[in-house]
């Protein structure tokens, strides 16, 4: 019978007083950025079966598109570095739907992103689509935390992300609401989403902290990535 401990951080901030009826989760234990200074996490390639077989599959569920913006979501800033040495900060959405990583159309063309072709499957809410779709080879690098690295992260080049710029949260948000106080936002100049985490990067989803007072209120959450603001818009 084994037991596996959870991955927790060994850094928390001072709790508010328990009569503001915030409540302030910070877990103690090792760092995840002290147990993985660098994780490899690489996906198989899918090859196209040979002239007249049939294609193998690489199932890639990705959540639905997103019309209203009414609610702050899991965005974090972080550095992407490609292959040809370029590097950018960009946002990511973190999507527990999704069992792959994704980043836009847009980002690859503008960074000229190198990619190959796998025939994948791409399943949406009530929709599926098979073919051949570029993938890139990235490596993710936290802005806050130098040994969390992700590195050969596949990510499949979509159209357009289920993401919009309203749902991104910034140091200005966090600063109206007293029970945040020491939540450290990494504001961008872009207001675009260029890049959607699937659970196809467990680690990322980690969570050191979190910050919430009531149901109608957003709650901070802090990764390995920073802080994010996740709840309604208000």
């Amino acid at each position: 019978l084994m037991h596996a401990a959870p991955l927790t951080s060994q850094t928390s901030s001072s709790s508010p007083s328990s009569s503001s009826g915030v409540v302030n989760v910070a877990p103690a234990g090792p760092s995840l950025g002290v147990q993985n200074r660098l994780l490899q996490l690489s996906g198989t390639q899918v090859e196209p079966a040979p002239t007249g077989g049939i294609p193998q599959e690489n199932p890639v569920n990705i959540s639905a598109v997103v019309s209203n913006v009414d609610c702050f979501r899991p965005i974090y800033a972080m550095q992407v570095s490609l292959p040809n040495g370029a590097s950018t900060a960009v946002y990511g959405l973190y999507d527990t739907g999704s069992n792959k990583t994704l980043i836009s159309r847009k980002f690859q063309r503008e960074f000229g992103v190198p990619t190959r072709q796998q025939f994948v499957t791409l399943n949406g809410l009530g929709s599926s689509s098979s073919g051949q779709r570029d993938v890139a080879t990235l490596t993710l690098k936290s802005l806050v935390d130098p040994q969390m690295v992700i590195a050969d992260v596949e990510a499949y080049v979509v159209d357009s992300l289920p993401v919009k710029p309203g749902h991104i949260a910034c140091q200005s948000h966090v600063d109206k609401y007293d029970y945040m106080e020491g939540v450290d936002m990494i504001d961008l100049p872009s207001n675009e989403v260029s890049l959607l985490i699937g659970t196809d990067l467990a680690p990322a989803f980690v969570h050191y902290e979190a910050r919430l007072i009531n149901r109608s209120s957003p709650v901070a959450l802090r990764s390995p990535f920073g802080w994010s603001l996740m709840g309604p818009i208000e």
